[in-house]
């Protein structure tokens, strides 16, 4: 599996209910580093916009329904992998 289909199988389990925000958020941070390292361009923008999704909701810059939608957007153009 690449890291770009990782990535966003993780991103679908989230919008589906198959798996926690706090699960997500927790997914991206503990394989962030191998995602950035591997070089893979398209998995690296996802997991960062991620990442910084998750601090703007911490932030209170963003609400959970603009993380949603964001999430949701992210996986939609990459609808194809």
């Amino acid at each position: 599996m690449s890291f770009l289909s990782a990535v966003i199988d993780e991103v679908n389990a989230y919008l589906q209910g198959r798996i926690a925000e706090d699960e997500l958020e927790d997914w991206i941070i503990g394989h962030l580093q191998v995602i950035l390292d591997s070089g893979d361009k398209e998995a690296i923008h996802i997991a960062n916009e991620v990442d910084v999704s998750f601090v703007e909701l911490e932030e209170s810059i963003i609400d959970r329904a603009t993380l949603r939608t964001r999430l949701a957007e992210l996986t939609i153009r990459h609808y194809s992998v």
